[in-house]
This record gives C-alpha cells, sequence and structure tokens, in this order.
C-alpha cells in the first residue's frame, strides 16, 4: 500500500473540520439550522476520495480522516455535561464521535464488500439512521446529536415531523447533502450540460422544496385551540442542585413551594406541575401518607386549589417484601436486611394524597443506571452521583398516564423527552396532554439545558400536543402543538406562570408507528447483506 502524501492529507483533515465547524453553527439553540443542510459535504468529499483512491490508504481510512470532524461537532456541543461529570463528559465525546465515524467506516466497508460501483451510495444513509435508532433503543443511548434534531428552534418547516419524527429530519439532511455535492461535483468538472447533472438538480429543489411547502402551509393552518381546555400552574423553584435541593428541609422546600403558588394568585387551575426531584425526602412508597411534604401539598390543595391535580418529581423506594421477586435494580440494606428499589419518581397528588405514580423508564446511563448491569454488576457502584438516588435505579415498563377529569397526561421526566417514539407512547395510553419534568441545572448556565428546552418542541408537533414543562433552574415553557413556545421563564430565576393548554385527541402517522424509518433502515441493511450471502453461496454452487 501507498501512503497518501502529506499535502493530501492536511486537506482531509481540514475537509473534515470544516465539516465539523458547520455542524456546530447548525446547532441549537444560538445556530443557523439550515447550515445542516451542507455541513455533511465536506465529510462525503472525503469519503468519495479514499473510494477512488483506495490503493493510496491503509485501513481505516474513513474512520481516521471523518473523526476530527465528529470530534469537533461532539465536543462543542456537549462539553456542558463536564460540569456533572468530568470524566463522563470526555467518554461521552470521545465515544460518540468514534462512533460516527465507525459507522460511516462500516458503510465504507459493507459498500466494497457488496460490490456497488455507486458514488456516495445509499448505504451511508442506511447505516447512519440504523446508528442514530441504535442511540434511541441501546442502553448506551445518546440521542442528543441525532441530526433531525437540529430543526428544533424552526419549527415552521418541520411540521412533516408528524409523519416521520426526528429521523425523518435526519433523512432529508443525508439526501439533501448527497445531492449538493453531486451537483458540486458536476460544476466543478464543467459537466452542467450533461442530462444527469439537470436530473439532480431537479430532484435537489423536489427534495428541498416539497417538505417545506408542506410544512408552511400546514403550519398557517392547523387549528391551536379548541373548546376542551385545562389551565396549568408551572413551578420553577430554582434551587442550585449542587448546594440547595438535595440538602434543603422539607419545610424550607414546601415554603417555596407556598411562596410561588401565593405569588401567583390564580383563582383556578387544573394542574400544579413543579419539576424533576424536587421532594428529595427519601419517601417509601408504602408510607406515602407519613410524608410531611405529601400531606403539605395535600393542605394546599384543600385550601386554595381543591379540584386541582399536583404533579412533581420525587425520590421514592421500594421496600421487597419476603417472597417478593427482586429485580436487577434492587439494593441491599445489610442493617435491616432487606432488598429495595430506588426510583426517579413523578407523584400524581389530589386532596386524597398520592392517587398515582410513574417511575422514570428513560434512564441516564452511567448516572441513573449502568449500562447492561446483568453483565457488569461489579462496577454499577461506579455510577455517577448526582444527588437525590445514585446507583442504577429502578423503573416502570411501560408509561403511566392519568386521568383527571377531561384531561389524560403524560409525563416525560428530564431525558425522556428526548426520545420521540417514546413520548408517543403515552399518546397511544390515551394522553391528550403532556408536561415534562426536569432539573437541568447540573449543566450550568450552558447551552446544554437550552438545547434540551428546544427539543421538547419536536414532541409537540410529533404528537400534536400541547406541553407545559416545568424546569427546576429554567427553562420552563409552554409549547403549543406546531412547536411554537408560546412562554418561557428565564434561567436561574425563582418563578411560576399559569397557561391554558388545550387537549387534543388525535393521533399522528408518528405516533402510531414510531421510527419506522429507522426500523426499515435496519430491514433494508439486514435484507443488501442477506441478498450479497445469497449470492455469494450460488456463485460457489455454480463454480
Amino acid at each position: 500500500m501507498i501512503n497518501i502524501d502529506k499535502h493530501k492529507k492536511k486537506y482531509l483533515i481540514l475537509s473534515s473540520i470544516i465539516g465539523g465547524c458547520l455542524l456546530i453553527i447548525s446547532w441549537p439553540l444560538k445556530g443557523v439550522p439550515l447550515f445542516s443542510l451542507i455541513s455533511l459535504v465536506p465529510f462525503l468529499w472525503i469519503i468519495d476520495y479514499i473510494e477512488h483512491n483506495r490503493d493510496k490508504f491503509i485501513g481505516g481510512a474513513i474512520f481516521r480522516y471523518t473523526y476530527p470532524g465528529f470530534l469537533l461537532w461532539n465536543a462543542l456541543t456537549s462539553y456542558w455535561i463536564w460540569y456533572a461529570t468530568a470524566i463522563g463528559s470526555v467518554f461521552v465525546i470521545l465515544a460518540n464521535a468514534a462512533l460516527m465515524s465507525l459507522t460511516l467506516q462500516m458503510a465504507f466497508n459493507l459498500k466494497k464488500w457488496l460490490g456497488s460501483t455507486n458514488r456516495i451510495g445509499i448505504i451511508y444513509v442506511i447505516l447512519w439512521i440504523c446508528f442514530e435508532y441504535l442511540h434511541f433503543n441501546w442502553q448506551l443511548s445518546w440521542p442528543w446529536l441525532t441530526l433531525g434534531n437540529v430543526f428544533a428552534t424552526m419549527p415552521s418547516i418541520i411540521q412533516w415531523y408528524e409523519f416521520t419524527g426526528v429521523l425523518g429530519g435526519t433523512l432529508w439532511i443525508w439526501l439533501i447533502n448527497i445531492l449538493i455535492y453531486f451537483i458540486i461535483r458536476y460544476i466543478y468538472y464543467k459537466k452542467y450540460k450533461e442530462r444527469a447533472f439537470h436530473v439532480y438538480v431537479l430532484i435537489f429543489v423536489f427534495i428541498l422544496i416539497t417538505p417545506i411547502v408542506y410544512s408552511l402551509i400546514r403550519y398557517r393552518n392547523i387549528p391551536l385551540e379548541n373548546d376542551n381546555k385545562v389551565k396549568v400552574l408551572v413551578l420553577q423553584p430554582n434551587l442550585d442542585p449542587y448546594e440547595e435541593e438535595f440538602n434543603i428541609s422539607p419545610q424550607d422546600n414546601i415554603a417555596i413551594i407556598k411562596k410561588l403558588i401565593n405569588n401567583v394568585n390564580a383563582k383556578d387551575v387544573d394542574f400544579i406541575v413543579a419539576p424533576e426531584s424536587n421532594i428529595q425526602e427519601g419517601i417509601w412508597e408504602d408510607e406515602f401518607d407519613s410524608s410531611y411534604s405529601v400531606n403539605e401539598i395535600v393542605k394546599i390543595l384543600k385550601d386554595k386549589y381543591p379540584n386541582a391535580l399536583y404533579i412533581t418529581g420525587a425520590s421514592t423506594y421500594k421496600a421487597f417484601k419476603d417472597g417478593e421477586k427482586i429485580t436487577s435494580t434492587a439494593r441491599y440494606n445489610k442493617h435491616y436486611d432487606f432488598y429495595y428499589d430506588a426510583y426517579n419518581t413523578a407523584l400524581f397528588i389530589d386532596t386524597s394524597g398520592v392517587v398515582g405514580s410513574y417511575h422514570k423508564i428513560k434512564l441516564v446511563a452511567g448516572v441513573e443506571q449502568m449500562p447492561y448491569q446483568n453483565i457488569i454488576k461489579p462496577i454499577e457502584k461506579l455510577a455517577i452521583n448526582l444527588g437525590g438516588i445514585s446507583g442504577s435505579l429502578g423503573k416502570d415498563t411501560i408509561p403511566f398516564v392519568y386521568k383527571h377529569n377531561n384531561a389524560k397526561v403524560g409525563v416525560g421526566i428530564c431525558y425522556e423527552s428526548v426520545f420521540g417514539e417514546f413520548i408517543s407512547e403515552f399518546i397511544n395510553l390515551g394522553a391528550n396532554i403532556l408536561f415534562v419534568i426536569t432539573n437541568d441545572g447540573w449543566w450550568k448556565n450552558t447551552a446544554g439545558h437550552r438545547q434540551h428546552y428546544s427539543y421538547a418542541a419536536l414532541r409537540a408537533i410529533e404528537t400534536r400536543r400541547d406541553i407545559a414543562r416545568a424546569a427546576n433552574t429554567g427553562i420552563s415553557c409552554i409549547i403549543n402543538r406546531r412547536g411554537e413556545i408560546l412562554y418561557h421563564t428565564n434561567y436561574w430565576e425563582e418563578t411560576a406562570f399559569v397557561a391554558t393548554l388545550s387537549l387534543w385527541d388525535n393521533k399522528t402517522i408518528y405516533t402510531i408507528y414510531g421510527d419506522y424509518i429507522g426500523r426499515i433502515s435496519v430491514f433494508a441493511l439486514i435484507l443488501l447483506i442477506l441478498i450479497d450471502i445469497i449470492k455469494f453461496i450460488i456463485k460457489k454452487i455454480h463454480k
């Protein structure tokens, strides 16, 4: 093998860095999302150059030359994880960038194995979508940088996410980038008079314009209100998770809640929504009636809002009785000789007490669970302690929807709001309104909490539900069903507000079928491999 000369190597690395920079400046909240439509072009040039100069490269060239750009993108959009965990942030940034480059390297190898001669074959798109789909579904999930998330701040052009979800956005970005790359090549080599060039231009215009035109029409015409409304009081207590939230006494915490509610002084509300982990009393689930916080909330409701449902985050525990099946996440109390599970919980409280609870399902790897703990149980104790409950948490198996008067509410806890198909499960269980409760103060005033806040708008479009978001330190907000932020608080302020939301019972294509684009991509990948295996076997037989 002949190594590529240093001059060309610099161009490949520079191209990778340019691609990374384009992805960075396209990303929410301050980026320009439309840059994503050209952000993959530099990576495509790297792939194309290596594909047509194979004899000049040793193995793994795609990985090596795309990695700098993906590393730069991951580092400058995910750096904020450092504030929660230094080691974890380094691992996430290095590993996720490596997975991205590995995906393209695998596509390159598979394309060669399949004997495809097409320039920048569709196999790259299929593999990338498989990679993003994997990130939604395995225990090391990190779908934060799913390409389709980039348009979270431009709801007017992505109303079609109600059909496809964010993976449709990923597919759109890849197709546009590939077509732009082909067009640039034809222009560079002065082949713009060829018929193929005009075909590419027409396809490019069609794929670019059609979704946008549909979106603009849908955006202007979708109903935003109906007669079935609820009034929601959102609390933002603004407790510093590093200093106050997990050290404050239940009495002081309730005092803040009372102050926030009294400051708003709304005449009547249907829901009061407090953020994730707002109650840090260490409540045993068979002793809700003994909880100071729960009893005080019941008093508030009886005194001020007897018809309201209070929803709040809490750290709760369940003790396993003798003979009861012990879960894989159970912890052992040596002093009292019993097993118990710990949960990140959403409590539903009315004037009679706790009437429902939901245990967070989509747990953060390395913080709320050790991935594949059945395999690596001995190192579970290394799970990062971010206050409240650390180690692997217990979880529910299906989402929980609670009916209150005409409303059927689904509550996504923090990280869960990044998973479109998962949030759709609440809709399929009957939810006609969605709440998100979260605690983003771990990341301080960085892009992290702003990105998380913006992603909730994607869930509103995918499900066509109004959303109220309660964040401990902000940003709390109200989002309508077309993904518009109607009202938002500032970061790091103690505040509360009341908003009126409409209840909607329709289902979108996406809520019914979920991430079908991901499943189709996995099926297509398997099918391509099987076809090639069959071809290989037939060829062997004929020989």
